[in-house]
């Protein structure tokens, strides 16, 4: 992988931008579908959310690209879902049979792919300390609230608060990030 200018990438340099692409794109995929669960909308998600850094570049101060990506692709996500529950008219069979239509977009062994990585991460989740684990899976797994998780574990909500920061912390120091990519 070619190493990114960041200088030209703020500065939206369309060939660095390219690059860019070529070595994110996927990284944004699997962070929008940690979220969606669904395949067409994380592809549609990584559209959007490679626009919003596009727009967003001349603002990036620098301080860890790959964070701050994370971050937007996330909080995007969360806003895709919680657009996508609101609409009352959603087809729900088109979900029941998209499973047997073959878009011809992933082959049956990146779908096995995926499948392994989500194993993974889920038996990695379980190496976490006990009162990390139940707070990360509620807040990414479950999406649930600060608020949520404080009354359904009986917790203050700065107790919520401290253990995510904790349990992060904790996946970064015994946790190698390639694993996941």
């Amino acid at each position: 992988m070619q190493e990114i200018d960041i200088k030209k990438l703020v500065m939206q340099d369309a060939s660095v931008f390219r690059l860019f692409i070529r070595s994110y794109q996927r990284y944004i995929y699997q962070l929008a579908y940690g979220v969606l669960r669904h395949e067409k909308d994380a592809e549609d998600a990584v559209q959007e959310i490679l626009m919003k850094i596009y727009h967003a570049l001349p603002n990036y101060r620098q301080e860890g690209l790959k964070t701050w990506i994370r971050q937007i692709s996330v909080r995007h996500a969360i806003d895709m879902k919680r657009k996508r529950s609101r609409r009352s008219d959603r087809d729900d069979d088109l979900d029941k049979v998209a499973p047997y239509l073959d878009d011809g977009m992933d082959s049956i062994d990146s779908k096995l792919i995926k499948q392994s990585r989500n194993e993974h991460l889920f038996k990695r989740l379980e190496e976490l300390p006990d009162n990390y684990r139940v707070v990360i899976h509620a807040f990414y797994i479950e999406e649930k609230s600060y608020e949520e998780i404080a009354q359904e574990h009986d917790l203050e909500l700065s107790a919520v608060k401290m253990r995510l920061y904790r349990g992060r912390q904790w996946m970064k120091k015994h946790w190698r990030e390639e694993e996941f990519r």
